[in-house]
């Protein structure tokens, strides 16, 4: 079961002519990372939505009238003829970096897929040819009893033309991902030790298939809410809970709202950095291992984005003391995640971000805390 890595190394390692068709759960972010890892690379993406796709003509275009002359008993007439007219996403420039993504694949109807069949076998449609910096990639949910998907069971002819792969990123690449996007920490840190309602149940009883249940798309929604209103986790209504229902299901929002009341403790990177103190250290060490992972990232992303203005902000004492702030949160959490982060700071100041020049210099404990840790 490919992960993101993986699955990336595979297109990397995958002909542009071969077509390739990715399966997996709602929610999971095939659309959304197809679409970003390629437009990272320069390519136009071009989806297409087949379970909305309402005939043939959203595919290949639509047909209009022509005159032409022809021979016809030795003399040169006006004919009309049909001919079809490409779609407004033909790609008129042949040296454009394209992807023609099918999403919702197995939602499509039988006379779509016939023009597919062509795109994907030929590489042409309607006698047109698919520029050869052009990749044609498929998305879309599983079939079976168990995931009771409103889906197509594809042709096995049109499936033999796609190379087939499963699509789940796992939890650390979720992870990954959250804290680049700036998911809200809380999410994080629960998804962190409960790493099971990430996603929605594999298998459901009749009673629970119309409840509404965790994803990965919905935990974003989640953040999104508290991101637009962070006092509302404190409202004495309950409003939030209520939210929370509609949002990730019932079952798992109580277990958040458990988490939110009992395990968040209102630890933030730049705390440690700008206010460590007694306390924090306290409740730091409180922290599961799994949790402190996710700091540490968190942590490494909120120096790399906030160094500057507090260099802006701050005299060169008070950068000297967020400095051995550091160095106090280092000291504190074991031994592995301390190399963990150290490997962060050695990492940025070898790719010349300041930060970890900055910390380096201003407290020449690290690289010795560093050896030292290593030989334990």
């Amino acid at each position: 079961m490919p992960g993101i890595t993986e699955i990336s190394e595979i297109f990397d390692c995958t002909p542009i002519d071969q077509a390739i068709l990715l399966e997996g759960i709602h929610g999971v972010g095939k659309s959304e990372w197809l679409t970003a890892k390629f437009e990272e690379c320069g390519y136009k993406v071009v989806t297409m939505f087949l379970g909305q796709t309402a005939d043939a003509g959203d595919i290949i275009g639509l047909p209009d009238r022509k005159t032409i002359q022809i021979e016809y008993d030795g003399e040169t007439i006006d004919q009309v003829i049909t001919e079809f007219c490409p779609p407004k996403w033909w790609p008129f420039n042949k040296d454009e970096k394209l992807i023609i993504f099918f999403d919702e694949f197995n939602r499509g109807k039988p006379e779509v897929y016939q023009c597919i069949m062509d795109m994907v076998l030929n590489r042409k449609l309607n006698g047109f040819d698919l520029p050869t910096e052009t990749r044609i990639i498929a998305a879309m949910n599983p079939n079976g009893e168990e995931y009771d998907y409103d889906v197509t069971i594809l042709d096995r002819a049109l499936l033999d033309r796609f190379n087939k792969y499963e699509f789940k990123p796992t939890t650390d690449e979720w992870i990954d991902w959250a804290v680049k996007n700036k998911v809200n920490n809380y999410i994080i840190g629960y998804i962190s030790k409960n790493s099971t309602d990430l996603d929605p149940p594999k298998e459901l009883s009749d009673e629970l298939l119309n409840e509404v249940h965790p994803s990965r798309r919905s935990w974003k929604r989640v953040s999104d809410i508290l991101e637009a209103d962070p006092s509302i986790i404190n409202r004495e209504n309950k409003i939030f809970e209520t939210i929370l229902y509609g949002v990730i299901g019932r079952g798992v929002s109580g277990k958040f709202m458990s988490y939110l009341r009992k395990a968040a403790k209102g630890i933030n990177p730049g705390l440690i950095v700008t206010g460590w103190t007694g306390d924090l250290q306290t409740r730091v060490l409180d922290l599961a291992n799994t949790e402190l992972t996710t700091l540490n990232k968190e942590l490494a992303r909120w120096l790399s984005e906030e160094f500057v203005g507090l260099c802006e902000a701050s005299s060169e004492k008070t950068l000297l003391q967020y400095a051995r702030n550091v160095g106090s949160y280092l000291e504190t959490i074991p031994n592995e995640l301390c190399v963990d982060f150290l490997s962060y700071i050695l990492e940025s100041h070898n790719d010349g971000e300041k930060w970890g020049e900055f910390l380096l210099s201003k407290n020449d404990k690290l690289l010795e805390m560093y050896c030292d840790k290593l030989k334990d």
